[in-house]
């Protein structure tokens, strides 16, 4: 019996450590499954948010290219009538419309996710609009217009292993600037001289107070060169931070010339001679101090984006070394222009405005020089002598609508300057311009004879015509059309209508006269009329073009649209 009990003691005794082992192996067992669990949680969990990312990195391009076709949209047609924002038909709002459903977010049945997408229109401006930051984005204020686009697009995301399902959103602005041009409205005037044109040195060297001249190789070869404003600016190294305080900053005209030297490309370089350009870098001339906004006029609204604009080379020149033109003194060009046995004439011409080049939209404005050119004109071997002066007031060109779909054009609205011809007492040549007195006076008029008085006061009331020019083509392509055209009224229809009752007055034995100025006026206008046409054809070897302006397009710009938010 003890033996029997002994040995169910030590059975009992073996089982309690397997009894023990099969506890410890069940533990292991639920935490291995709650491992398990867990890591079969985390990488559901993971492929949720990694889809959610997914949908929402993919939700977010839609909005960015959905935003920039609506920007280019809104930039090449803006909506008629400058609202302060787009109609839901308008073609910046269908543009990004359509691309957002190009690109497979569709708002239409049976749109299982849910899709939602808004479109509006307003300006982005970080200064005026700085209370709305981060996205500076408003409905915009008088006297500015619409520049870009904001897309909201909303999506419900399912997902793979949790319930129900979330719903994701992303934005985006896109801003483009609005179309713009770069011109200018030059007289002959501005043409600096080349090694062609001699007759035009002593023109250029009086205005200028230096002999200087460009050869003809580089007048030609700067004649369709263009440059970036930007890059300019870029080498003039300006610590500035705003396009005013870019255009307020004074420089020297070398600091200019050599910026401009710098931008150009080195095919470019290769069709001048750079010695000629460093001419105008030395001396009292090269260290005249000058502003880039009294060159070039940019239009306020589109102050950044004019950065961009391509810009004559030549006109640059032109109107920066003519900006330091001495206005103070008369420029006499020496000998007189011998008419043969009709007349002789001298000349004397005086800046009195520099010309601006224009960088801007619509409503910029170009405007060209105002001079006063004096002619001692010697009638019949010098017994009459007739001392006129030719104002000429500014003209102005200003854009009125730019087209950018291809043929890119640019309309603009020229108002010729108004011009005064002028025999009087009083008048110098630096008088004051276009203040010629009342010639019906006696005492206004000019002895041109013994006993005989004569008095002209001629003006000549500005004009408005209309254009259209077309950018100069790229190398290879042919033009749509003129770039540039003359405008304004030569010496010859000037001189060829100045006698008109009022006009045109005699004074002691020949006042008996005056009520067959009507019947004279038929018969010596166009006498006159051809005296100013050979003038005109005598100024034209000077480079002059007294009443008549050059209008340049220089370049078109649109579409420069980029993501702002």
């Amino acid at each position: 019996m003890n033996a029997l009990f002994d040995t169910m003691v030590d059975y009992s005794s073996a089982a309690l450590p397997r009894q023990r082992e099969v506890r410890r192996h069940g533990g292991s067992i639920i935490v291995m499954v709650a491992i398990f669990l867990s890591i079969v949680f985390i990488l559901a969990s993971s492929i949720d948010i990694g889809y959610v990312f997914y949908m929402k990195r993919d939700l977010q391009k839609t909005a960015d290219l959905a935003a920039l076709a609506g920007a280019l949209q809104l930039a090449t047609t803006p909506p008629a009538g400058n609202p302060a924002t787009c109609a839901a038909s308008d073609k910046a709002v269908l543009a990004a419309l359509g691309n957002a459903q190009a690109n497979g977010f569709a708002t239409t049945a049976p749109n299982q996710m849910s899709n939602v997408i808004t479109v509006t229109c307003g300006r982005w401006d970080p200064v005026a609009n700085a209370a709305q930051a981060p996205n500076y984005f408003a409905a915009p204020v008088a006297g500015t217009s619409l520049n870009a686009v904001k897309v909201v697009v909303a999506q419900t995301v399912p997902a793979f292993f949790g319930l129900g399902s979330r719903t994701i959103s992303g934005q985006a602005i896109a801003s483009g600037s609005n179309p713009y041009a770069t011109f200018s409205l030059g007289t002959g005037l501005l043409a600096v001289c080349s090694g062609a044109s001699p007759l035009l040195n002593p023109l250029v060297n009086g205005l200028l107070g230096s002999n200087i001249c460009l050869s003809a190789a580089t007048y030609n070869g700067l004649l369709g060169s263009q440059v970036s404003l930007l890059q300019i600016v870029n080498n003039l190294n300006l610590n500035v931070g705003t396009i005013d305080q870019v255009l307020n900053t004074q420089i020297t005209l070398a600091q200019l010339i050599n910026a401009t030297i710098q931008a150009l490309s080195p095919a470019q370089v290769a069709n001048i001679n750079i010695a000629d350009l460093v001419k105008l870098t030395t001396g009292t001339l090269g260290g005249t101090l000058l502003k880039l906004g009294d060159l070039i006029n940019v239009g306020a609204a589109d102050g950044l984006a004019a950065l961009n604009a391509q810009i004559n080379v030549l006109d640059l020149i032109n109107v920066g070394t003519l900006q330091v033109a001495n206005k103070n003194n008369l420029v006499n060009l020496g000998a007189n222009i011998d008419l043969g046995g009709l007349a002789q004439v001298g000349l004397q011409l005086r800046l009195i405005e520099p010309p601006q080049m224009a960088v801007g939209g619509v409503d910029t404005v170009a405007t060209s020089a105002q001079v006063r050119l004096a002619l001692n004109v010697n009638v019949l071997l010098g017994l009459v002598n007739l001392p006129l002066f030719i104002d000429v007031a500014p003209g102005q060109a200003k854009l009125k609508s730019l087209q950018c779909n291809a043929p890119q054009s640019a309309t603009f609205e020229i108002t010729t300057g108004v011009a005064e011809v002028c025999l009087a007492n009083g008048q110098t040549g630096m008088g004051a311009p276009l203040s010629c007195p009342d010639v019906t006076k006696p005492a206004n008029q000019v002895a041109v004879l013994p006993l005989v008085n004569l008095g002209i006061n001629a003006p000549l009331l500005s004009s408005k015509t209309t254009t259209t020019l077309y950018p100069p083509p790229l190398p290879g392509i042919p033009s749509s059309g003129p770039s540039s055209k003359l405008v304004g009224s030569s010496l010859g229809s000037i001189l060829g209508g100045i006698l008109q009752p009022g006009t045109f007055v005699f004074g002691g034995l020949l006042s008996l006269l005056n009520p067959l100025l009507i019947t004279l006026g038929a018969v010596l206008n166009p006498i006159l009329g051809a005296v100013g046409s050979l003038l005109d054809a005598t100024f034209a070897l000077l480079g002059l073009g007294i009443g008549q302006s050059t209008l340049n397009l220089s370049s078109i710009s649109c579409g420069d649209v980029k993501l702002v938010y």
